[in-house]
């Protein structure tokens, strides 16, 4: 099962939530160890989220990049292992982005790191 992510908009605190989409995070051709993600949420209401990123199956060090219509709004890093990453935040007059990390990208507890135990 390749990595993935779900990115959800919530328009008001107590409002509903819509799903914008499940993004999975591909291998790379260049680096057998990388894994990628480009891909574009349209969302609800005329307009675009670009998700871009990676993730270093060696360390599960994950970086993102989110672009709103082009114009860039977030870049997270994190060590994406052993937890569930979440991630949100807000846009004036569009709503609360959520996205949702799968608990553990590569199916077994700390695949590809050393235990320091």
């Amino acid at each position: 099962m390749k990595p993935q992510v779900t990115a959800t908009l919530q328009h008001s605190p107590l409002g509903p939530t819509t799903k914008l989409g499940t993004v999975e995070f591909e291998p790379s051709p260049i680096k057998p160890s990388l894994l990628m993600v480009e891909k574009t949420l349209q969302l609800p209401k005329d307009g675009l989220l670009r998700l871009s990123g990676n993730l270093e199956t060696e360390n599960l060090m994950m970086s993102v990049a989110g672009f709103l219509n082009e114009e860039h709004v977030f870049l997270m890093a994190i060590k994406w292992d052993t937890a569930a990453p979440y991630f949100g935040f807000s846009i004036r007059d569009i709503g609360w982005f959520h996205f949702y990390f799968e608990k553990n990208p590569l199916g077994t507890r700390n695949e590809g790191t050393k235990d320091r135990n």
